[in-house]
């Protein structure tokens, strides 16, 4: 006979996360041990719990791709903004900051202040941060992106030119270390300082970096208005030249005299990906 599940969430409207049509019929979700172990017509099987859902959706919890909960985490825990929406993994560490890669020492007072300091911010690597998370709890599953700005300032401050060549190995070193701790993948903000500062054979070298250690290259890019063509142009050379997958942050085009260029931006990545690069993107989920 078989062992009785936990729990049965009955006649739900089953949105399975394979693109396929809602199941609405015979479509009970199983769960015994904290996994799903079946899907299909329960209504025979034991459980010690059984809540009816009476065609209430149901679906898989969701990824937020593009979030900056590395700054939030220590001093909102309980993530009800995302956990409330069916949120259960965040990629955070976005637009080329990461909290984790800051250390205590000056040229960080940007994170200090997004952070509210961060309850102290005492560590001096990644998985010391990751540990402190770690400690304290989460709501929601959280995993991070090496932000390139971080990375800039740790070998070079704010200097406003290319970096020297023990820079850049600083910085891919730097890059190595965090993927070996926890990172991954490398996210950058290249309309912020310091991130603006790097030419575009920069980022590319680091992120070999990153795509060595299996990981992705998220972009929020140089220009998303006029120049959303090239910057468009520069993520897919950087995936090229780089091995690296990409992930194009927030894609838009900003300003009403760009309105409907997303139309070419999008036929890039579709050109791309025929070509077989691995471009993605992603969007705000509200007018903007």
């Amino acid at each position: 006979m078989p062992r009785p599940f936990d729990l049965i969430l009955h006649s739900p409207t089953l949105f399975d996360g394979s693109g396929e049509p809602a199941q609405t019929r015979n479509a009970d979700v199983g769960i015994a041990g904290g996994r799903i172990e079946a899907i299909g017509d329960l209504s025979s099987r034991d459980a010690r719990e059984r809540l009816e859902l009476n065609g209430l959706a149901l679906a898989p919890g969701f990824i937020d791709i593009h979030t900056h909960t590395d700054v939030s985490i220590l001093h909102n825990p309980r993530m009800e903004s995302s956990v409330s929406q069916g949120v259960t993994l965040e990629v955070a560490g976005n637009c080329g900051l990461f909290l984790g890669l800051t250390t205590p020492g000056e040229g960080f007072d940007l994170e200090r202040r997004l952070s509210h300091n961060a309850g102290g911010m005492n560590w001096t690597s990644v998985a010391g941060y990751l540990d402190r998370v770690q400690d304290q709890g989460c709501a929601a599953n959280l995993t991070f992106l090496a932000g390139h700005g971080t990375l800039r300032k740790r070998a070079m401050g704010l200097a406003n030119r290319e970096p020297r060549p023990d820079e850049l190995e600083r910085m891919k070193s730097l890059m190595r270390e965090a993927m070996d701790q926890g990172a991954i993948g490398i996210s950058t903000g290249l309309e912020y300082t310091p991130s603006r500062y790097a030419h575009t054979e920069e980022l590319i070298e680091v992120s070999k970096v990153a795509a060595e250690c299996g990981g992705f290259y998220a972009t929020h890019m140089r220009n998303e208005a006029e120049g959303l063509l090239d910057s468009v142009e520069e993520t897919l050379r950087i995936a090229r030249e780089a091995g690296i997958p990409v992930q194009l942050s927030h894609h838009k085009a900003e300003g009403k005299p760009n309105w409907g260029r997303v139309k070419e931006s999008l036929a890039m990545m579709d050109a791309a990906r025929a070509e077989g690069l691995d471009v993605l993107c992603d969007q705000y989920p509200y007018t903007a």
